[in-house]
Formats: structure tokens, C-alpha cells, sequence
């Protein structure tokens, strides 16, 4: 146990600014899919009650899990949703659950792209190129340019709605070979357009959505984004690539990066196994941190306070995700 005088003196027990945001401590509770929504992606009393409880530990932010802005694409009815105004009565309350318990609401914005299945949806899964998922093996349509700027505006919809229904900032899903991450990956982004190619093109629909989002919410509003810093696939995104990634999108107006790794290629980077050490994405978060002036999240099998405060203490991360 931490006695009282040793929480004091540690930095994981110190406030911290991300954005506009003010933050008790440096606790993350990080999106982990639940599936606890209700089948047509409205909050539940158990998601309510699941998040309530979250914020009860201690948390100095808590992060809802994947919620979907396309009403077309999720990736089970079960998923979270915010593609539409008549979502915000359960998000609002979702929202006031976590702050009436002292946390700070935060809510992430996802788009499964390719990592998606037609027999779930009805519809069929859209994506940058045409190439399957290796673990779902759907072939996706590739979207047209005018339906990336539909996609823009539905991911800047949802953060008006997330900030009307009360929460403290938004979080882009731009990790795990999701849509953005699709994007900005050389690995599922063969477009020879202006979405695809070099970095800076395949970065161009990120930061669309980053600076759209700014358009409707103002720059007052915290925007996090969360990124696989490798891939760890051959042809996947490198710490070099997300590192010069990170600096384009702290230029466009990110408050916060939030460091993870891995898609659905490399599952096990994704959601670590037991085997892999403590900290393992610590390298990655301490790369980018070198590469920004913004305040980094880190995850990656992080259960003990005292590693976690080493980390804070060495200045590899700003904020831990348990």
C-alpha cells in the first residue's frame, strides 16, 4: 500500500493539462471495447453502470470505448454509436456518470474501415485500397474522394456531439489498422492520389478530420489521437514514419497523442500477451516524445504504480494507460 505522504510526492499524483483539459492525476483509463451497448448502439444501464465505476477507481481520465460515427460501419450492434443526433440523450448521461464521479469524460471516435464484415452490417466494408483485412479477408470497396469528405464530416459531427453531450474531449481511433490508420499506412494505402503515396498525402485524411473537427468545436476543445507507433507487420508504419506523423498533427491542432501499436495483422502488439515485458511500448511513446511538444499517453502491459511512475519520472511518457 502507498502510504499517504509517498502519493504526494509521486508524479502520477500530480494534475496535468491536456488542451484546455485539467486532469487530477496522471491515471488513464484507456477505450477497451466492451460491447456493452445496447444492439442498437444506445448506452445500457450496464455500459452506464461498467463506466460509472471506472471513474469511482480514480481515474484521472476515463476514455469510452470505440464508438462509431458512420451508421453504416461498426464493428458489432453492440458497439457504442454517435452517428446520429438521437444518440445524444444516453451519451449525455454516459457522460455525467463519469464526471459526477470525478473523472474526466472522454470519448473515442472509430471508423473500422477494411476491419470490418458486410455480414455484420449489410453493408459492405470501405477503405482507402481495395485490400482485404488478413484476419477478416473481406474485400473492401476503395472510397472516392467524395466520399472521404463525407467521412470527414461525420467524424466532425460526432465531435459536436460528443462536446453537446457533455464530454471533457474527444480521442481519434487512429491506431489497430482502423480507417485513419489505413490511411496513413503504406502497408493498406496503395492510392496513387492525393490520399496516398508519401507520408505527408497519407496523413492528408487525418488531418482533414483534425482540422475539421476544429471548425465545428473551436480550438478550445481537447482533441487526442491515438496511434499504433509501429505496426510491427512488414510494410506497416515505422517509429520514423509516426514520429514525423506525430509533428504534422500536433501542427494541425492535436492536444494529446496516446501511443499504442499493432493492427489486426499483428494482433498480439494490439493487446499484449503475458510474455511480453512490462512497459514494452515505453521505446515507442519515448521516441515520439522526443519528436512533439504535446503531453504522451502510454499503454502496453503497465500494472504496477511504481514501474509507472519510473516511467513519468524518466520523462519517456506524461500520462499512463492501466
Amino acid at each position: 500500500m502507498l502510504m499517504r505522504k509517498e502519493k504526494a510526492e509521486m508524479k502520477l499524483f500530480q494534475p496535468i493539462m491536456v488542451g484546455s483539459m485539467e486532469l487530477k492525476n496522471r491515471f488513464v483509463f484507456p477505450p477497451m471495447g466492451t460491447w456493452f451497448a445496447n444492439t442498437d448502439g444506445t448506452v445500457s444501464e450496464r455500459l452506464l453502470n461498467y463506466y460509472a465505476r471506472r471513474a469511482q477507481g480514480g481515474a484521472g481520465m476515463v476514455t469510452v470505448e470505440v464508438t462509431a460515427v458512420d451508421p453504416t460501419q461498426f464493428v458489432t450492434h453492440a458497439q457504442l454509436r454517435i452517428s446520429d443526433d438521437s444518440f445524444l440523450p444516453g451519451l449525455s448521461r454516459l457522460a455525467t456518470a463519469i464526471k459526477t464521479n470525478d473523472g474526466r469524460a472522454v470519448i473515442q471516435l472509430h471508423h473500422p474501415g477494411r476491419q470490418n464484415r458486410s455480414i455484420v452490417t449489410g453493408f459492405q466494408p470501405v477503405a482507402p485500397s481495395p485490400l482485404p483485412c488478413p484476419l477478416l479477408r473481406e474485400v473492401p470497396k476503395e472510397l472516392t474522394v467524395d466520399e472521404i469528405i463525407t467521412l470527414v464530416d461525420r467524424f466532425a459531427q460526432a465531435a459536436y456531439r460528443a462536446r453537446e453531450a457533455g464530454f471533457d474531449a474527444i480521442e481519434l481511433h487512429g491506431a489497430h489498422g482502423y480507417l485513419l490508420c489505413q490511411f496513413l499506412s503504406a502497408y493498406s494505402n496503395h492510392r496513387q492520389d492525393e490520399y496516398g503515396g508519401n507520408i505527408s498525402r497519407r496523413t492528408r485524411f487525418s488531418l482533414e478530420v483534425v482540422h475539421a473537427i476544429r471548425e465545428r468545436v473551436g480550438h478550445d476543445y481537447p482533441i487526442i489521437f491515438r496511434l499504433s507507433a509501429e505496426e510491427h507487420i512488414e510494410g506497416g508504419l515505422t517509429l520514423d514514419e509516426t514520429s514525423v506523423i506525430a509533428r504534422m498533427l500536433e501542427e494541425a491542432g492535436v492536444d494529446c497523442l496516446s501511443v499504442s501499436a499493432g493492427n489486426y495483422g499483428a494482433l498480439e502488439w494490439m493487446v499484449q500477451p503475458v510474455l511480453f515485458s512490462s512497459g514494452c511500448l515505453v521505446p515507442s511513446a519515448a521516441t515520439i516524445k522526443k519528436a512533439v511538444g504535446l503531453p504522451i499517453i502510454v499503454a502496453g502491459r503497465i500494472t504496477d504504480p511504481i514501474r509507472a511512475e519510473n516511467i513519468l519520472q524518466r520523462g519517456d511518457a506524461d500520462l499512463v494507460a492501466f
